[in-house]
């Protein structure tokens, strides 16, 4: 006689940082494709798809896992469907949030930046001088947009949350690091000495 599976069972350490990712927006509030897409487009330092099409086929695998409840519901004048995050969803999420990270995941430091300056020395000195100038606005225009967006009222109501602000700031540490970076690339570029 087979027996029921527990529900525990249907968490599953396999889900992609995606997957898990619009679940924890779920549990946070973030409860339509609209809401959900929308944040993940303001939201900085991400690497996943923000295709509606990706999103909506996560909604219907989560829901199928009975990690969601997906109801019609109006929003702003407007049919939508509401997701909602069961305690079996807030379970995987705690699940993902304490599970160890592949390496190949925290390895993945990826800067077109840095992708091109390895072949800055390509250019003639004052395309090099040019390059690295628009670079290092470019990026403190970043700059100044992640620290305003700190400042905006996206933490649907969480101001109370210590950690999504100190998440947040990383990103920022890295700009302005890439910042120190670029001013030294820029520096060996007025010294000519990469020829």
């Amino acid at each position: 006689m087979r027996s029921e599976p527990r529900k525990f069972d249907k968490l599953d350490r396999n889900f992609s940082e995606l997957e898990n990712m619009v679940l924890a927006m779920i549990c946070f509030g973030f409860n339509t494709g609209y809401s959900l897409i929308k944040e993940m487009k303001r939201a900085r330092g991400g690497r996943w798809s923000t295709q509606s099409g990706a999103v909506y086929r996560i909604f219907r695998k989560l829901e199928a896992l009975e990690l969601v409840t997906t109801n019609q519901g109006y929003q702003q004048g407007r049919k939508t469907h509401i997701v909602h995050a069961t305690d079996l969803g807030l379970e995987q999420v705690k699940l993902w949030v304490t599970s160890p990270m592949p390496f190949g995941e925290i390895a993945l430091l990826t800067d077109p930046m840095r992708s091109r300056a390895y072949y800055l020395s390509m250019l003639e000195l004052q395309q090099r001088l040019s390059t690295v100038e628009m670079w290092i606005k470019a990026n403190n225009k970043l700059i100044t947009q992640l620290k305003g967006d700190v400042d905006e009222t996206f933490w649907l109501g969480r101001k109370d949350d210590p950690f999504k602000p100190l998440a947040y700031s990383e990103i920022i540490r890295l700009a302005e690091a890439r910042g120190q970076w670029l001013l030294e690339v820029k520096a060996l570029c007025e010294k000519n000495q990469v020829t």
